[in-house]
C-alpha cells in the first residue's frame, strides 16, 4: 500500500520492487565498497512511479591486481603500477594494488620508496606486494649444498621444475627457509 519504500543502512543501491528501494551510499567508505555509488531520483504521483539510479560519488575505490615477472625492470613495474587504470581518474580516486608474479632477485622493490615516486601520480595508493623472488637456484644449490636449504632444492628438482605448481611449492619453500635463516 505505500507509494515508495526508501531503505537505507546498506551501502550498495539494490532495487527490491519498483516500489522499495536501496539508495545505497552516495560516497564509499572503504575498499569493501568497489561499486558505483550514487543517489535515487525519481518522481511519485497517483499514476505514476519513476525511480532512477543516479551516479554521484566523487571518488572510487578501485581495487588491482598487476602480475610482474622475472624479466621486468624496477622502471617497467614501476610505469605498469602508474598505467594499471586507463578508465578512471588516477588523480581524485583511491587505489589499493596488488603486486603478484615473480620478481628479479637483484631488483630492491621497495613498496615507501616506489609510492614516494608515484605520489604525483595518484590521490591515494596503498600497494600490496605479493610478489615471490626469482631464485639462482644453482647458485643457492651451490652455497648450501650439505643443508636443509641445498636438500630441498635437490628434492623440488626431482619433481620437475617445469610444472607450475613444483616451482610454486619451491619458491615458497625458500621463502620460508630464508626467512627462518636469518631468524636463527
Amino acid at each position: 500500500g505505500f507509494d515508495y519504500v526508501a531503505l537505507g543502512h546498506i551501502h550498495k543501491p539494490q532495487s527490491i520492487d519498483k516500489r522499495i528501494k536501496y539508495c545505497g551510499s552516495p560516497e564509499p567508505l572503504d575498499f569493501g565498497e568497489t561499486d558505483e555509488h550514487g543517489i535515487i531520483e525519481g518522481t511519485i504521483s497517483k499514476q505514476n512511479i519513476a525511480m532512477e539510479f543516479m551516479p554521484f560519488s566523487k571518488r572510487k575505490f578501485i581495487i588491482k591486481n598487476i602480475t610482474i615477472d622475472a624479466n621486468m625492470s624496477y622502471h617497467e613495474i614501476v610505469d605498469k603500477i602508474i598505467n594499471c587504470d586507463k578508465e578512471n581518474d588516477r588523480s581524485k580516486n583511491l587505489y589499493r594494488i596488488y603486486l603478484d608474479g615473480i620478481k628479479d632477485s637483484d631488483i630492491n622493490l621497495g613498496i615507501e620508496e616506489v609510492k614516494e615516486n608515484i605520489k604525483n601520480e595518484f590521490y591515494y595508493i596503498e600497494i600490496i606486494d605479493n610478489t615471490d623472488l626469482d631464485y639462482d637456484l644453482d647458485k643457492i644449490k651451490k652455497e648450501n649444498k650439505d643443508n636443509i636449504i641445498g636438500y630441498f632444492i635437490e628434492e623440488m628438482e626431482g619433481k620437475g621444475l617445469e610444472k607450475p605448481i613444483v616451482k610454486d611449492a619451491l619458491y615458497h619453500g625458500l621463502k620460508a627457509l630464508f626467512k627462518e635463516k636469518v631468524n636463527l
